[in-house]
């Protein structure tokens, strides 16, 4: 289950809308991650990863990323790689339709975190999950005027 949330700046309009946690489609998106990554979509390094231990296991949780250069906002999955500890299920790739939530508890050791880049500056990303979100751990100024911005909407999501 995740949260929707979208905020928008009184001052200049601009809107923003993110998905954060993961729902029921969890395992599904997780895998696609590790299609996509085997293709290439997530650089040199996670698509070696995936073809040297097929069994690694990438976050799909939804997350806020927010630009420690400029400023802005995206909703991205997180893309935490994880690598099994057991060898022969390192040559495994996971079922399509297997659910791992906490993979340090179910046989994984954390390989990486990936570095998402801005696509309006190419800076480094800060991710912030639900909790920080709900927890007002986030800095929620406009990246074009930098005025506080408002919450708009507030969602539960499967």
């Amino acid at each position: 289950m995740g949260h929707g949330f979208s905020w928008i700046c009184p001052n200049c309009g601009y809107a923003f809308s993110a998905q954060l946690g993961f729902g029921f489609r969890y395992p599904w998106v997780c895998h696609q991650l590790i299609q996509k990554a085997r293709a290439g979509a997530y650089g040199a390094e996670w698509q070696d990863l995936v073809e040297t231990y097929p069994g690694t296991f990438l976050d799909g949780e939804f997350v806020l990323l927010r630009c420690e250069n400029c400023g802005s906002f995206d909703n991205e999955a997180l893309l935490t790689a994880y690598i099994p500890k057991d060898a022969e299920l390192q040559a495994k790739p996971i079922p399509e339709k297997q659910w791992i939530v906490a993979p340090e508890k179910e046989g994984y050791e954390l390989y990486g975190v990936y570095e998402h880049r801005c696509k309006d500056c190419g800076g480094k990303m800060r991710a912030f999950s639900m909790q920080d979100v709900l927890k007002n751990k986030v800095d929620k100024i406009c990246p074009r005027c930098k005025t506080a911005l408002k919450l708009n909407e507030f969602y539960c999501w499967d």
